[in-house]
């Protein structure tokens, strides 16, 4: 069992301790470094085939010199952007998939094939396409219209300033809406794991209410875990993203470990205002 499920909250300390200790069981980040290696392999061969379009067309049209702004073309398509980022997204939700797996059980086994095979089945597939993307298109075009009410904000300030801060305070506020959100349903592709696991039935706008329900009251305890990462995001940044592959594992499991403790916190709250009430 998880040393996660005894039913009190814990605090970021704990959940770093138990992520980390799942982290140095034998074998697990290495594995977890390969699942992380995939979404990469999707898109170098997306990029192959995007060259090997190019050489196609090339041929097809007698311009073999123009082979490379060919293949460019074809890959700027937007459908062809879509599908690559959707099959690279959920390769990479796998690994989200394994950490609360071995967060529950620390002595759980998996490989890399057997992980695969079991979570890009069709349930899992088409519960990813149905909430997270629906969720990035939302939060996706909150951000785009907080960013243009921005640029705006930039060229009235020199006209009107007292409008281009209203507008910037707008802003503001809108992108701490944004980040609530983000926050509030932040947990839909776990409860969609365990729904269909657990053999019970789901819909999209109930894992969006039941994720908004768990996360009530504890938006700024996961905004606080995610800040007290900062140290390990700015490494990212000074190596160009080659240490995202090696701290992807340890993160995971702590996203994982906070979901559990969560969901295990809510479900004793449950319990006790269930006594409350009979009594």
């Amino acid at each position: 069992m998880s040393d996660v499920t005894d039913g009190t909250f814990k605090t970021r300390r704990e959940l770093k301790k138990t992520a980390w200790a799942r982290l140095h069981v034998k074998g697990v980040y290495g594995k977890m470094i390969v699942l992380d290696l995939l979404p990469m392999a999707v898109n170098v061969i997306f990029g192959i085939l995007t060259a090997v379009s190019g050489l196609a067309l090339g041929f097809s049209q007698h311009h073999l010199e123009q082979t490379y702004k060919l293949g460019q073309a074809f890959s700027d398509r937007f459908l062809w952007i879509v599908v690559n980022s959707l099959v690279s997204s959920l390769v990479a939700v796998i690994v989200d998939y394994v950490a609360l797996d071995l967060i529950r059980n620390k002595k759980a086994h998996f490989t890399v094939g057997e992980s695969l095979q079991h979570y890009l089945s069709w349930r899992y597939v088409l519960g990813f396409l149905a909430t997270d993307v629906l969720k990035n298109v939302v939060l996706g075009l909150l951000t785009v219209v907080e960013i243009i009410f921005a640029i705006i904000s930039l060229l009235l300030f020199a006209r009107n300033p007292l409008v281009a801060l209203t507008i910037l305070l707008i802003v503001i506020v809108a992108t701490t809406f944004t980040i609530f959100v983000g926050l509030l349903w932040s947990q839909t592709r776990f409860i969609m794991k365990d729904a269909i696991e657990s053999g019970s039935s789901w819909t999209v706008t109930g894992l969006f209410r039941d994720s908004h329900k768990l996360m009530r009251g504890f938006c700024t305890d996961l905004f606080l875990l995610y800040w007290s990462l900062c140290g390990w995001i700015l490494l990212e940044l000074l190596s160009l993203g080659i240490a995202a592959l090696f701290i992807s594992p340890y993160v995971k499991l702590l996203c994982a470990a906070f979901y559990e403790n969560l969901l295990q916190y809510d479900q004793v709250r449950s319990q006790v205002t269930q006594q409350g009430e009979l009594n």
